[in-house]
């Protein structure tokens, strides 16, 4: 069995079809125990992608270098991160949903076929505040 029979439900359902829960459960402990074994040697991540662990090499340096903890650098990446825009136009789009729209950005195409076919200005559907 490969990988890919592995990844494949269709090809796992017809492998063990006939196993009874308690070998089937045997089989995922033992996924499990290597899942957690390929985790504390980091098997799966860093080494199976050599760019990837290249470019890890270079962070840790940067990081040494420049006296840099991880919480430093975890702190600002979360800072860093933008907040999602609250919706500021709420509509029903033709096909009867409900639809939002931050205002940022290109008209959503669901808003534009709306407002073609109704003749409506967006600001019709603008979210008013309380």
């Amino acid at each position: 069995m490969d990988i890919k029979e592995l990844s494949n439900l269709r090809i796992l359902r017809a492998k063990l079809r006939g196993h009874s829960v308690k070998e089937i459960n045997a089989i995922i402990n033992k996924l499990n125990a290597l899942k957690q074994e390929f985790a504390a040697k980091k098997i799966y991540s860093i080494e199976s992608d050599p760019k990837k662990a290249d470019s890890i090499k270079i962070i840790q340096g940067v990081m040494t270098e420049n006296s840099l903890s991880l919480e430093e650098l975890n702190a600002v990446l979360k800072e860093n991160n933008r907040k999602k825009m609250a919706p500021k136009y709420r509509y029903i789009g033709l096909d009867g949903l409900e639809y939002t729209w931050s205002g940022q950005g290109k008209l959503p195409k669901t808003l534009k076929a709306l407002l073609d076919s109704t003749g409506k200005n967006k600001e019709d559907y603008r979210i008013k505040e309380e």
